[in-house]
């Protein structure tokens, strides 16, 4: 990861200027693995970047409440940073890493899905739910923008939380709006508002 560091920053760097030209209050990153440059991609502006996967860790923390075991879905970019890990720890929450196997059929899925093959949501739902059920896992972050696009069953999907989700909802929080269920129900993510009011 660090040897793509410098040039990751750069092309970043060529973009703010243009930011700060237009206004910009917010900045959304929706790549999971990019977040581990996180402190020195906020030092380089002054406008708020917003930390997906700490708005992810902080939203389970609410919902399922402390201690709450969390199974990490996302690329070996991602699992390998860390990120996730030290973000959900932030919270007392526990993180639960996918042994060599799975890690294997996560990012075969992933593969798959960018290279416009079919994807049977079967295969990844067995492991979701063998997460939840046998391994004593509150959720499962979905952490990768390909995973969220997969589509799963009812069932596997109340369990999953999609970082990408939970990003699109705080842009349109800090955008000063409300998500179409907030507006059906004033009260659903009460904690969430609060964040960010």
């Amino acid at each position: 990861m660090e040897q793509k560091e410098q040039s990751f920053l750069e092309a970043v760097a060529k973009d703010l200027p243009t930011f700060d030209y237009a206004g910009v209050c917010n900045i959304a990153i929706p790549c999971n693995t990019s977040h581990y440059f996180m402190k020195k991609l906020q030092a380089m502006t002054d406008i708020n970047i917003i930390n997906m996967v700490d708005e992810t860790a902080k939203y389970i923390r609410e919902r399922y409440g402390e201690s709450a075991k969390v199974a990490i879905l996302a690329t070996d970019g991602t699992v390998n940073t860390g990120i996730y890990q030290k973000s959900l720890a932030n919270y007392n929450l526990l993180p639960y890493i996918p042994n060599g196997m799975e890690q294997e059929q996560i990012m075969q899925t992933i593969y798959n899905y960018k290279a416009g093959e079919t994807v049977q949501p079967s295969d990844m739902e067995s492991m979701i739910n063998n997460y939840i059920y046998n391994e004593g896992c509150s959720c499962v972050v979905l952490g990768c923008t390909e995973l969220s696009c997969i589509n799963f069953s009812s069932e596997v999907t109340g369990h999953s939380v999609e970082a990408m989700q939970i990003l699109v909802d705080c842009c349109i929080r800090l955008s000063g709006k409300k998500i179409k269920q907030e507006e059906a129900n004033p009260g659903l993510r009460e904690f969430e508002l609060k964040q960010h009011t």
